[in-house]
């Protein structure tokens, strides 16, 4: 899907706090490994994308968009752990990295033991006029096969998966 269809699939779906459409098209219509779109109760609340992938490198970058206004809470470290998992049984990689300017994985990477902050760039990019830090963060193979599991079995229950 190129960017401009999923800038107008978003909008029209009617999410909220999109950013610039030019930005936006010019970022999410390179090197897209794979892209989904994110729906609750068939309303479309985001966007998840692998990118960059790089398999000499052995990672690939996820990139997660979703409506505060739409999607509930947690739905976008829900939509990151089925979108790592798809990384990981996709592509012998051995890492999936986020960049975020949002410095929340911090505490979750405390609890878990499975996001690492692989660092942060100061000042990369303005938020409502104001210099931001862009945060870069991981998942790597080993711990997503450790901890990995346990987690998708608390978003698709048991009886669920054992009917496939």
């Amino acid at each position: 899907m190129n960017g401009e269809l999923t800038y107008d699939l978003l909008e029209q779906a009617g999410l909220q706090k999109l950013p610039d459409r030019d930005d936006f098209i010019s970022t999410h219509t390179t090197a897209i490994a794979m892209q989904f779109m994110v729906e609750q109760r068939g309303d479309v609340v985001g966007i998840s994308s692998l990118r960059h992938l790089d398999m000499a490198g052995g990672h690939v970058r996820a990139d997660i968009f979703t409506d505060p206004s739409k999607a509930r809470h947690g739905v976008p470290m829900e939509v990151m752990f089925l979108t790592v998992n798809y990384a990981f049984a996709m592509w012998n990689i051995r890492k999936v990295y986020f960049w975020t300017p949002d410095d929340g994985f911090g505490s979750f990477a405390q609890d878990q033991l499975l996001i690492r902050r692989e660092g942060t760039l100061p000042d990369h990019l303005f938020t409502d006029g104001q210099p931001a830090d862009m945060h870069i963060f991981a998942i790597y193979r080993d711990q997503w096969d450790e901890h990995g599991l346990r987690l998708l079995e608390r978003l698709v229950p048991a009886e669920a998966t054992a009917a496939v």
